[in-house]
């Protein structure tokens, strides 16, 4: 049959770039506020 593991993969991509977005996002939120200190 079809191998279900080839439709994770573009799912995979899109998520780890939205996570390394959210977290990049958070960090400079996270170092602004330490900086205005």
């Amino acid at each position: 049959g079809s191998t279900p593991q080839r439709n994770w993969k573009p799912w995979f991509s899109s998520w780890a770039y939205i996570s390394t977005v959210l977290f990049g996002m958070v960090l400079i939120f996270y170092i602004d506020s330490l900086a205005e200190e």
